[in-house]
């Protein structure tokens, strides 16, 4: 076969899967960062941004999207 050939085939269905769970850990990985750098920072800082203690898990999630 060509590389033409094998770059034009579709992904098997065991790749697709690999890819999908590679995407997930990254995504968990920078959800994690960031919930972490959040947490870090002073009480004060987190209201100069706008955020509390209580929606550091969901602005981490959405950061990561």
């Amino acid at each position: 076969m060509t590389t033409a050939t094998l770059a034009a085939r579709k992904p098997s269905y065991t790749l697709r899967v690999y890819e999908s769970l590679a995407a997930g850990f990254a995504k968990a990985a920078r959800v994690e960062k960031t919930r972490r750098a959040l947490s870090a920072l002073s009480d004060e800082t987190l209201r100069d941004i706008g955020l509390s203690r209580d929606e550091i898990d969901a602005a981490a999630l959405r950061a990561a999207r």
